[in-house]
C-alpha cells in the first residue's frame, strides 16, 4: 500500500505539472517529500512544479538542499 500511494503522489505531481497546475503538483510533490524525505523522484517532481509555477529560485534552493544531504 505503502508504494502505492508513493506512485499515485509521483503521478499526479507529473499529471498537474503536464496540465499547467502547478498549485496542484507543488501540493503533491510537497506531500511526497513529506512521507519519504529520502524519495528523490519526490524532490525532482517538486522542483519541476516550483519550476513551473515560475518558482526557479525556489526550485534551485530545494536543488541545492537536496545536493548537500548527498
Amino acid at each position: 500500500v505503502t508504494a502505492l500511494l508513493r506512485t499515485l503522489r509521483h503521478l499526479l505531481a507529473e499529471a498537474a505539472t503536464a496540465a499547467d497546475d502547478p498549485a496542484v503538483a507543488i501540493t503533491a510533490g510537497r506531500a511526497a517529500v513529506m512521507v519519504d524525505p529520502l524519495d528523490e523522484c519526490a524532490h525532482r517532481l517538486l522542483m519541476a512544479a516550483h519550476d513551473a509555477a515560475g518558482e526557479q529560485d525556489r526550485a534551485r534552493t530545494l536543488e541545492e538542499q537536496v545536493s548537500t544531504r548527498s
